[in-house]
């Protein structure tokens, strides 16, 4: 059969269940989505499968017996992860104790014995569900200027990130990127040409991000971004570049070339939570901004 013409917007699908039929349909469901296949788990190992997941994730439960252990596995789990969405295969009736679960709008359910086309519907409403999800998210993290992320959707984004380079996993560094003199330029030149010199800024940043980096406007002239997996040696290298790109670019109103500065504070010290580290790269850059113009530090 070939794919479905929807995509699933999921990145990683789980199964618990003890029933291989339930197990068969969901795998056969996933291969007409165009996915490669399913992960089973245990009511007990769901804490190990989302470990560090920053995706969407769809989970299908088999509550046939064992409700309340079951509940009191999906609670906590629904709490400490908005992206999951859990679809319970339950008896005939519906148990009491899994009402509040529906109107969390994170749980849907069907009704055992599992038919495909019954499994299949009710997946595909808690797709598009998802993809709406993904949409409004989508518009309402993103900075209307530069259209980058906005800090509270960097530090929701980067959160996973810097737990896994708590645990030693990853490598990460923060650099905050600060427009010198944008006041300035809005007071002599106007609100719309500082705007330009902001974006041209996002636009740079922009251009050298690599696929594992995140970018954000952080405050009015500053940007943030956070390196995955770069080299310690390359750190400064990378950043000196940066400068030396904002500085190279024209920046003009009208036939006024435009005196644009930069200061850029950066760390690699995890600090004790990634509002520290976040900190401690404030106080890099206000170390900069002390010693003239267009100043690298990183501490």
């Amino acid at each position: 059969m070939p794919p479905h013409k929807a995509r699933l917007s999921f990145e990683q699908v789980t199964v618990v269940t003890k029933e291989k039929s339930t197990l068969s349909c969901v795998q056969e469901i996933a291969v007409q989505f165009g996915m490669d296949g399913v992960d089973v788990a245990s009511l007990n190992a769901i804490p190990e499968e989302l470990d560090g997941a920053t995706g969407a994730h769809l989970m299908i439960v088999e509550v046939l017996e064992n409700e309340e252990t079951a509940l009191k596995a999906l609670i906590p789990l629904l709490a400490e992860n908005n992206n999951l969405q859990i679809l319970l295969i339950v008896g005939e009736s519906f148990p009491e104790q899994f009402d509040f679960l529906v109107s969390t709008g994170q749980v849907d359910f069907c009704q055992a014995p599992v038919h495909k086309d019954d499994l299949q519907a009710r997946i595909e409403v808690m797709n598009a569900r998802n993809l709406l999800a993904e949409q409004k998210i989508e518009v309402s993290d993103k900075d209307p200027l530069t259209e980058l992320l906005t800090r509270q959707a960097f530090i929701s984004r980067i959160n996973p990130i810097y737990s896994s380079a708590q645990r030693g996993q990853v490598e990460i560094a923060v650099a905050i990127i600060s427009v010198e003199g944008l006041d300035d330029i809005n007071r002599r030149f106007g609100q719309r040409v500082g705007d330009r010199v902001m974006k041209s800024f996002a636009e740079i940043l922009s251009g050298r991000l690599r696929d594992t980096d995140y970018l954000c406007r952080y405050s009015g002239r500053c940007l943030a971004l956070m390196t995955v997996n770069m080299r310690p040696t390359h750190i400064e290298t990378y950043l000196d570049d940066l400068m030396l790109f904002f500085l190279s670019k024209g920046y003009q109103a009208g036939l006024v070339t435009l005196e644009v500065k930069a200061a850029i504070g950066a760390t690699q010290e995890l600090g004790e939570d990634i509002d520290n580290m976040l900190s401690i790269a404030e106080q890099a850059l206000e170390k900069s901004r002390s010693s003239g113009d267009n100043v690298v530090t990183i501490q």
